[in-house]
């Protein structure tokens, strides 16, 4: 399959590369639908170009996009007019770039001017988290333009937290931290770096290991936590939580969409440019980092969400990268909407064989339990503490949905879930639901988070916006609803996967209203960088076959699947070769994680006890 695939990728780069277009007409796709891209040779988006297409006028927008809906399979003449004053008498005066369903770009090439950005800065400002008695960390806003396409663009702030460097002679490049979601919170992570709170180990030793010899800086990543702004949803979302305990997955979406649509508007309404919130924009917050503190190379770490950041910084910036650390890898050729159901079932499957010699009934009572929750759901009390810090017993119908949900969010544990195969088997037996209950109203919390900036809630906006802009915008319901019914051959799985992938996702339906991303952001990163990647063999979020797709493209990259969830990098074996790594990029890391899994046969083990504990340390969730 991966060959294929493979082929597809150089066959189209090169049809791209000797495929310029000269022409003043336009090929439109199957659909009938084309994006007019109109830019600058310099990347830069051109707003408010005037054009005719068949005679009928239209006008770019102020991103420099305009989507017109036209016969399929014919040819259809183009004529420009003014672009910042220049007038384009022909196509071969300024540069126009056609992206035509998604997939093909067509380039008249040309020179416009524009105005200048302000330049990023650095603002030193008191850190917003507790630090140690001994602490030397700092912490400071990058000023940088929120619309770098704007020339007029307002500037926002990007919040880091400096771990410093206790040798202050030392001339190691920093390792930057980028998390995931897109949109999670920091907060954990830097106070496990801070080391302030108690964390039962092997978290406790984390801090010492990742900071290793060179500053760490944590990235709040724009629109997240304490960057401004942050696009939180939580006083659209929060209120709405102890309505949605009780409620079927479909009408909880339902709810969901509903709060997401009043927090676009406020968040529009509040004059935030919202289309700025992408991928590229991201990317290029991390290059004026490392130009505004005088950085000569960076080191990059990214998990999940974060991977994606890093292989575009990778694509865009190389000559800023020493060496990149990729776990739980979200390749950009990889629309997670369309790709995930696939990769749901090898999570499940590759769980299933793991668990057989010890529980060789794993899988057959895992299908058993669905249909018996299929036909008979079972009421299950459970107490969830509410928005406004209240307590009450709820009753959770749990069905086949649920389990799913429950088992599915137990493959992302990291360390990976020992007693998974033994809670299957005593759910079978006993029909004790109170785990999936209580993993229920934990998702709900998550889905509609309370807490604004600071805490450990997402930013619905951020996501919104990066989901939209790019793997929203290029699929579509019959293309995720396609890849669904193929590759979850169950009905429970099925519905599980539809609710969460389109139902509960505006950006997906369209309902998060930006303008998208370049196509090439879906272009698969060709790199001679040295690159580590990690893949946790188990994890239902991020497959493992997504980073083997990511790593025949890295010349210069070397693979490990660790027998771990989701998020593997907060064990202590991979983040030793993650430093083995960062200190000589060249040479290949020993492997020092286990190579088999270890299931608890015993309830009453203390190692389960202590896995159960280090659950909560979930740093990050990708589309779950």
């Amino acid at each position: 399959m991966f060959k294929r695939k493979f082929f597809l990728y150089v066959l189209f780069f090169l049809v791209v590369s000797c495929h310029l277009i000269t022409s003043n007409s336009l090929a439109i796709a199957a659909n009938g639908r084309a994006t007019v891209f109109t830019q600058d040779t310099n990347g830069n988006r051109l707003e408010n170009v005037m054009f005719t297409l068949d005679g009928e006028s239209f006008e770019t927008n102020s991103n420099g996009r305009k989507t017109i809906t036209v016969s399929a399979d014919e040819e259809h003449a183009i004529v420009f007019g003014e672009v910042e004053g220049h007038t384009i008498s022909n196509p071969d005066s300024g540069e126009i770039t056609f992206t035509v369903n998604a997939r093909r770009r067509e380039t008249i090439t040309g020179t416009f001017e524009r105005d200048s950005l302000t330049p990023a800065r650095f603002e030193s400002t008191e850190c917003k988290h507790e630090l140690a008695d001994d602490s030397i960390t700092s912490c400071g806003f990058l000023l940088v333009p929120e619309n770098r396409n704007d020339p007029n663009s307002a500037t926002i702030k990007v919040y880091l937290t400096i771990f410093e460097n206790p040798d202050k002679d030392s001339k190691e490049a920093p390792l930057i931290w980028l998390t995931g979601g897109p949109g999670a919170s920091t907060v954990e992570a830097i106070q496990l770096f801070e080391n302030t709170p108690t964390l039962p180990e092997p978290i406790g030793n984390m801090p010492s290991l990742f900071r290793d010899n060179r500053e760490l800086i944590v990235v709040d990543q724009r629109g997240t936590n304490f960057s401004e702004p942050a696009l939180y949803c939580s006083e659209e979302t929060g209120p709405k939580r102890g309505d949605v305990y009780a409620l079927p997955f479909s009408e909880q979406s339902e709810a969901r969409v509903e709060a997401i649509e009043a927090c676009f508007d406020r968040l529009s309404s509040e004059g935030n440019d919202l289309s700025a919130y992408t991928t590229f924009e991201n990317a290029a917050d991390i290059k004026d980092l490392r130009d505004v503190l005088g950085y000569d190379k960076i080191n990059l770490y990214g998990v999940s969400y974060g991977t994606r950041l890093c292989m575009t910084i990778m694509k865009e910036f190389p000559e800023i990268i020493r060496s990149v650390v990729l776990d739980s890898v979200l390749p950009p050729e990889v629309n997670p909407f369309d790709d995930q159901p696939e990769g749901i079932m090898y999570a499940l499957h590759s769980f299933f064989d793991a668990s057989r010699e010890a529980f060789p009934d794993t899988e057959n009572l895992f299908y058993e339990i669905i249909t018996r929750l299929k036909d008979t759901p079972v009421d299950t009390t459970v107490r969830v503490t509410n928005a406004d810090g209240s307590t009450e017993d709820v009753v959770i119908p749990v069905n086949d949905v649920k389990f799913v949900s429950y088992v599915l969010g137990q493959l992302r544990s990291t360390p990976f879930d020992s007693t998974l195969p033994l809670t299957i088997s005593q759910i079978h037996e006993n029909e004790d639901y109170t785990d999936v209950a209580g993993a229920w109203v934990s998702n709900v919390n998550f889905f509609f988070p309370a807490s604004e900036a600071g805490s450990n809630d997402p930013s619905l906006g951020m996501f919104e916006s990066m989901t939209a802009t790019s793997d929203g915008f290029y699929t579509t319901k019959e293309k995720i609803f396609s890849m669904i019914d193929f590759h979850n051959p169950n009905s429970s799985i099925a519905e599980w996967s539809k609710n969460s992938f389109f139902f509960s996702e505006p950006a997906v339906q369209g309902l998060w209203d930006v303008e998208p991303v370049d196509p090439s952001i879906q272009y698969p990163v060709i790199s001679d960088i040295p690159t580590l990647l990690f893949a946790g063999s188990i994890d239902s979020g991020t497959p493992p076959i997504w980073a083997e797709s990511s790593a025949r493209f890295l010349s210069n990259s070397f693979h490990f699947r660790i027998l771990a969830g989701h998020a593997t990098t907060f064990l202590e074996c991979t983040v030793e070769m993650m430093n083995d790594f960062i200190s000589d990029p060249s040479s290949e890391p020993e492997f020092a994680c286990p190579t088999e899994f270890t299931w608890t046969t015993s309830e009453t083990t203390t190692s389960a006890r202590k896995l159960k504990t280090l659950k909560k340390y979930r740093f990050l969730r990708l589309y779950d």
